[in-house]
C-alpha cells in the first residue's frame, strides 16, 4: 500500500476544512484544525479500506491544507482466492472487483459487446475465484460477462446473452493468464452458438472501485 497527498480549503466563517471531490463516491472529506491549538488538521474517513482519523497540516510552500491517506481507501477486497497466488494477487488481497477489456469483437447480431467492464465476485461465500457482471443492459439486451478460475487448469472469460445462452465470446486457457483470444472464428462457428467472433478480452486483476462496477447500467 501506498500513500497520496490530497489538498483542501477552508471556510473562514466556519473552520471547515474541505477536500473537494476526495471521497470514493465523489463527495467531499471534511475536517478541522485540532482544538489543542498545534496546526494539526483532523479529518475522519470511513470507506472500504480506510476507516480512521488522519491527520494533516498546511504546506507552508502553498498554503494549502494537505492531507497524506493511504492510496486504496476506495479499493474493495473480496474472499480470499488462492488460486494463482502471487503471480494475480498477494494472499488476503483478492480484489473484490476487477477490470473486463473487450475489443475487436466482430459482431453477427445484437449489440456491440466491446469496451471496458468492471465485474465482481458474484457468489465470494462459495464461488471466490468466480467475478462477472450477471446482467448488463446494453441496447435492450441484457448480457453477462463472466471471468473464472475453476481451478489453476480452468480460466475462462466468456460473453453471452443471458436469455439463450448465445454467446459473444469464449475462451479458456490452463494457466493463470489473464489475457484470452475469442475461439469463435465466423458467425455460427464452431457450435452454432457463436453471434459473435474475434476480438480479444484481457483481465486487469489489480483492485478496482466498487463504484465503478454499480455505476454500470446493470439489470
Amino acid at each position: 500500500m501506498a500513500n497520496k497527498t490530497i489538498y483542501g480549503c477552508v471556510d473562514v466563517s466556519t473552520g471547515v476544512i474541505t477536500f473537494a471531490g476526495e471521497a470514493c463516491d465523489g463527495g467531499d472529506y471534511t475536517g478541522c484544525l485540532e482544538a489543542t491549538g498545534d496546526g494539526r488538521i483532523v479529518v475522519a474517513i470511513s470507506e472500504a479500506s480506510c476507516n480512521d482519523t488522519y491527520y494533516g497540516c498546511i504546506n507552508s510552500s502553498t498554503g494549502a491544507f494537505q492531507l497524506i491517506i493511504p492510496d486504496d481507501c476506495c479499493i474493495e477486497y473480496g474472499i480470499d482466492c488462492d488460486l494463482c497466488e502471487p503471480s494475480l494477487w498477494a494472499n488476503g488481497k483478492t480484489p473484490g472487483y476487477v477490470k473486463l477489456t473487450v475489443s475487436g469483437i466482430t459482431i453477427c447480431s445484437g449489440p456491440d459487446v466491446n469496451g471496458t467492464f468492471y465485474l465482481k465476485q458474484t457468489n465470494p461465500s462459495i464461488e471466490p475465484c468466480h467475478f462477472s457482471i450477471p446482467c448488463i443492459t446494453i441496447s435492450g439486451t441484457s448480457v453477462r460477462y463472466t471471468w473464472s478460475l475453476e481451478h489453476v487448469n480452468a480460466n475462462y472469460v466468456t460473453v453471452w446473452v443471458v436469455a439463450d445462452n448465445e454467446r459473444y465470446f469464449y475462451d479458456d486457457d490452463l494457466s493463470c493468464t489473464t489475457s484470452f483470444t475469442n475461439v469463435g472464428t465466423d458467425c455460427g462457428v464452431p457450435d452454432g452458438r457463436y453471434i459473435g467472433y474475434g476480438g480479444t478480452a484481457v483481465i486487469d486483476s489489480t483492485p478496482q472501485r466498487a463504484s465503478d462496477y454499480t455505476d454500470q447500467d446493470l439489470c
